[in-house]
C-alpha cells in the first residue's frame, strides 16, 4: 500500500515549539499531526496558538 504525503490526513510530525521559532528537533517536543492541521498553524508560538487563556 502507497501513502499520499500530500494527503491532508497523512501524519506528519509537528513540532510543540516551531523549528522556524527557535525551537528543537528533539523527540520530547514532538507529536503526531495531521498535515492539515500542522500546517495550519504556520509556525505560530505555541502560547498565542492556544484556546487556553
Amino acid at each position: 500500500m502507497e501513502v499520499d504525503r500530500y494527503d491532508p490526513q497523512a501524519a506528519t510530525v509537528e513540532h510543540h515549539m516551531a523549528l522556524a521559532l527557535g525551537g528543537h528537533h528533539v523527540r520530547s517536543i514532538m507529536r503526531a499531526a495531521h498535515r492539515r492541521c500542522n500546517l495550519s498553524k504556520n509556525a505560530t508560538h505555541p502560547v498565542s496558538s492556544s484556546t487556553t487563556p
